[in-house]
């Protein structure tokens, strides 16, 4: 197994995930919501991981096989999942634990529309941002 090979892949997936940010950053500015934080935190973090992954073996030029172009794909669905989680775990209500996180941001990511959540129309508006329908004021 090359990991060196595998690493900065994930590496640059988890960069350009880190943008996914971005938008509920923006909505949390227009709305002027607490809940900027939560999503500044998760894109410095989810950056810094992804070039923490990427950065060392930046320059290796090895042939991406078929054995780790499998485990490419079942990394990316579980590191992508649980980075994406980091808003719900951050959030202070409701109260999410691990387990709920990580179902609710694969249940995003795979667009299943299913939610562990009650009371969708009382949480802010960056959090619902993409996965859910902004409440009308």
């Amino acid at each position: 197994m090359q990991f060196q090979v595998i690493l900065p892949i994930l590496g640059i997936l988890l960069i350009l995930f880190s943008t996914s940010s971005l938008p509920p950053i923006v909505v949390a500015l227009l709305y002027q919501e607490q809940e900027i934080s939560i999503f500044i935190y998760t894109f410095l973090l989810t950056l810094l991981l992804g070039v923490l992954l990427w950065f060392p073996f930046r320059h290796i030029k090895d042939e991406l096989r078929t054995r780790e172009g499998f485990l490419v794909t079942a990394l990316f669905w579980i590191v992508l999942g649980s980075v994406g989680s980091l808003p719900f775990l951050l959030m202070e209500s409701p109260s999410l634990s691990i387990t709920d996180a990580l179902f609710e941001s694969m249940s995003g990511l795979t667009t299943t529309g299913a939610t562990i959540l009650t009371g969708i129309e009382h949480l802010p508006r960056s959090i619902l941002f993409g996965s859910f329908r902004i409440p009308d004021c």
